[in-house]
């Protein structure tokens, strides 16, 4: 497949990713992230400590454009969706060739667990899209280190945990 098919697939993804976000936040901890980005504030549990100051920068950003706490937040949830699988195809391409790579972003992209993270209230999306980002130095079958995301996910994983 080319580079088009998986650019239109991702954005197939964030499309059904975005109709199927749900319309409030499914817990307190997602209450307090919505808060956070209007007024942080740990004492009110706005979020809940240790506060996540990526993850709420993150929302702020993408309030400026989605105008609404909750939009921003499925913003934020979505594309680190479509990034989680997109680097999870690059490591699978690069480990187990292009056949592979489509059927491991397509097992991603579709785990319930995944799906739910990736269209909520939570920084689980974007842990994952740093997790995802980690194993691309290593996945290269000619055994040569790359250039991979690694070193992005690693140093974002870490600032937002």
């Amino acid at each position: 497949m080319n580079r088009r098919a998986g650019v239109l697939a991702l954005g197939a993804y964030a499309v059904l990713l975005y109709l199927t976000a749900p319309a409030w936040p499914d817990d307190w901890d997602g209450v307090g992230f919505l808060e956070s980005v209007k007024h942080f504030d740990l004492g009110r549990f706005q979020p809940h400590p240790p506060g996540y100051p990526v993850y709420v920068a993150l929302l702020r950003a993408a309030e400026l454009v989605a105008g609404a706490p909750m939009r921003a937040c499925v913003v934020v949830a979505v594309a680190s969706g479509v990034v989680a699988v997109a680097f999870a195809w690059s490591a699978a391409r690069s480990a187990v060739g292009e056949r592979g790579a489509w059927a491991v972003a397509t097992l991603v992209a579709s785990t319930p667990l995944v799906w739910r993270v990736c269209s909520g209230v939570g920084s689980e999306a974007p842990a994952l899209a740093c997790a995802a980002a980690a194993p691309g130095d290593s996945s290269r079958r000619d055994g040569r280190s790359g250039q991979g995301p690694s070193r992005w996910g690693s140093g974002w994983g870490s600032a937002s945990a």
